[in-house]
């Protein structure tokens, strides 16, 4: 079974503060299961846009996920990974950002 989700939001604030608070938005306290990001690719393409990819680290333990381990046998207590891409064009004055999780893509794939 393939269940598709699309969600939008657009944000009533300037540009430049939507665009700053999406590249600053990890480690916060409002997300205490997310333990770090590396950057491990960061470079300014032929239209000058900058383009990065980041990993971004995460713990996660609730009663769902102990029911899933319990249930599926896969092992929920380690470190999840998702791999984040985003291009930021200053003179289009557009930043798209896009996430996949990492781990366990052979079960689940999340973008």
């Amino acid at each position: 079974m393939v269940f598709f989700s699309f969600d939008e939001h657009v944000f009533s604030h300037p540009w430049e503060k939507v665009v700053e608070a999406a590249l600053r938005k990890y480690p916060n306290p409002e997300s205490p299961n997310v333990t770090g990001t590396d950057v491990f690719e960061r470079k300014v393409d032929e239209k000058g846009r900058l383009c990065s990819q980041r990993i971004i680290s995460s713990l996660w333990s609730n009663s769902y996920l102990n029911l899933i381990e319990k249930v599926a046998g896969l092992d929920m207590k380690k470190t999840f990974h998702a791999i984040e891409y985003s291009v930021l064009d200053p003179k289009e004055r557009s930043f798209e950002l896009s996430s996949r999780n990492y781990n366990f893509m052979d079960y689940i794939t999340v973008d």
